[in-house]
């Protein structure tokens, strides 16, 4: 996980004390492929990163309309 989380250009500043804290608060979850992961009205409490594979993030506006 570590070395996976130092490749991440986000996390590229981070020591190695920082990096181990990281990996230990996250986990690893497989997503099926159409599976809606959160959505736009979710509460932040939690970060996502993408290890392989894609995501769609699709955003609703006022009018309804997804983009």
């Amino acid at each position: 996980m570590i070395s996976f989380l130092r490749g991440v250009p986000l996390f590229a500043g981070l020591d190695e004390g920082a990096l181990q804290a990281l990996a230990r608060a996250g986990q690893i979850c497989r997503v099926p492929k159409g599976q809606l992961l959160f959505s736009q009205s979710d509460s932040s409490e939690a970060f996502y990163i993408v290890r392989s594979g894609c995501i769609a993030i699709l955003l609703n506006s006022p009018d309804g309309a997804s983009w």
